[in-house]
């Protein structure tokens, strides 16, 4: 039996396997990749690298990847769940199924040390959300402001995105912000990208505003 569940700690999600081979417990560190584009999509690539307790990477073993393809509509509903409050009431496609990357960096604090590890190799998976269908959207004249939610701080709050990466075609973005206002803002900021890096529940925001033209 395979229990899946948010868990506290210094990552986003918990994978908790029983099986008949007693696999062990196991961590997955998230990062977000979302980029809002001006025909009013948001494409989010999630990056996900799995790993022990002890910190040792779990990247390429068969059986997690195995959990993890099995478990491809879970993460899809994580995602959807960034801008609703319920994934039915939004309109998305899967891009890209869930696949290896052995290029792609993972970044958390796997320790427990208070910094950032690298992490080679992602289980990636990319999803296109249409943002008129999302409840997490208000339209003023000719402005938009956009809320995404970490989905899994609000389920749990033992648990966080560990770093968000924020892109926008040149022009889009207007503002930005975020709740509560106690958590910590992007540490890159730049015209058309911003990045936060969430070493610890406490610090990560509940919601990242945007607001774009």
């Amino acid at each position: 039996m395979r229990r899946v569940e948010l868990y506290s700690g210094v990552v986003v999600l918990v994978l908790l396997a029983a099986t008949c081979h007693s696999q062990p417990r196991y961590w997955i560190a998230l990062n977000f990749d979302v980029t809002f584009r001006k025909d009013g999509v948001a494409l989010v690539k999630a990056l996900l690298h799995p790993f022990t307790l002890e910190g040792e990477s779990l990247y390429g073993n068969a059986t997690i990847e195995e959990e993890l393809r099995e478990a491809q509509n879970l993460t899809v509903d994580e995602i959807a769940l960034m801008f609703a409050n319920n994934p039915k009431t939004l309109r998305y496609r899967v891009v890209e199924e869930l696949h290896r990357d052995d290029e792609a960096v993972v970044y958390c604090d796997v320790y427990g040390y208070g910094t950032f590890e690298e992490l080679r190799g992602a289980y990636t998976i990319t999803v296109l959300i249409y943002l008129n269908t999302s409840e997490f959207v208000e339209v003023s004249d000719s402005v938009v402001i956009v809320k995404v939610r970490d989905s899994y701080t609000s389920r749990d709050p033992r648990s966080w995105i560990d770093v968000l990466r924020v892109s926008f075609e040149r022009g889009v973005l207007l503002e930005y912000s975020w709740l509560p206002s106690t958590a910590n803002g992007p540490a890159v900021t730049a015209e058309d990208r911003l990045v936060w890096e969430n070493l610890n529940e406490r610090d990560a925001p509940d919601f990242y505003i945007f607001k774009l033209r």
